[in-house]
């Protein structure tokens, strides 16, 4: 076992067969290449992660969800597109995956062989409802019993696994190329600290044109992406 399948080892909260955490990666942090036998779903909430998951980089920026079988290989790094990169790491067991899965087959048909993989721009309700409930079990865990601990974590489970099945996010084939370069563009901290006036120019569209293209694709205004 090498030495990230040993920092990734089981390590769940005492009693429950899951935990959850918050992880920052400062610019040139990462997680070098590793494996483990468990689940694995992570949310980045804040910068621009970049990903190698089974041999394959993605750039993964805010509102993007990972979901990970324990056969699967992956690779975490600061992207050094932004000051850091925040993610909530939720981790659980063979079992209780098995469990929550057969949940879903009374209501959702087919149910896929395998989630693995990663969810972008989910919109915006969404997405701050599935932080606001992992926060909830994170930060207030002292508050509940461990059966009301399993029930809260099992739905953020649920809606996680839907959220890999139905794939409600936007992808990016589907975005202008222009928006796709811009928000890239102002991913780097000379972009973003120059504020809506740098992304027009980056975009090289009216504000109103670039208001209504992130509303359409990415379910947010400009200012709000920045910030």
């Amino acid at each position: 076992m090498d030495d990230a399948s040993c920092i990734l080892s089981e390590h769940f909260w005492k009693g429950l067969p899951f935990s959850l955490s918050s992880n920052i990666f400062y610019k040139n942090e990462s997680f070098h290449s590793h494996e483990h036998s468990y689940y694995e779903f992570f949310m980045v909430v804040e910068g621009a992660l970049l990903h190698t998951m089974n041999g394959e980089r993605s750039l993964m920026a805010r509102r993007s969800i990972c979901f990970l079988n324990p056969e699967d290989t992956h690779e975490l790094q600061n992207s050094n597109n932004t000051g850091q990169v925040h993610i909530i790491n939720c981790t659980f067991s063979k079992i209780f995956y098995f469990d929550t899965v057969s949940m879903l087959r009374h209501d959702l048909e087919p149910v896929p062989e395998s989630f693995s993989g990663t969810v972008s721009n989910l919109p915006s309700s969404l997405w701050e409802g599935l932080v606001k409930l992992a926060n909830l079990i994170q930060f207030h865990r002292g508050e509940y019993s461990p059966g009301a601990l399993r029930t809260m974590f099992r739905g953020l489970c649920l809606d996680v696994l839907l959220v890999m099945a139905e794939k409600p996010g936007v992808s990016d084939c589907e975005v202008p190329g222009w928006l796709v370069k811009a928000r890239e563009k102002m991913m780097f901290e000379e972009n973003y600290i120059a504020g809506l006036k740098r992304f027009i120019e980056l975009a090289g569209r009216t504000q109103e044109h670039l208001t209504r293209s992130m509303k359409k694709y990415y379910d947010e205004s400009p200012t709000a992406f920045i910030n």
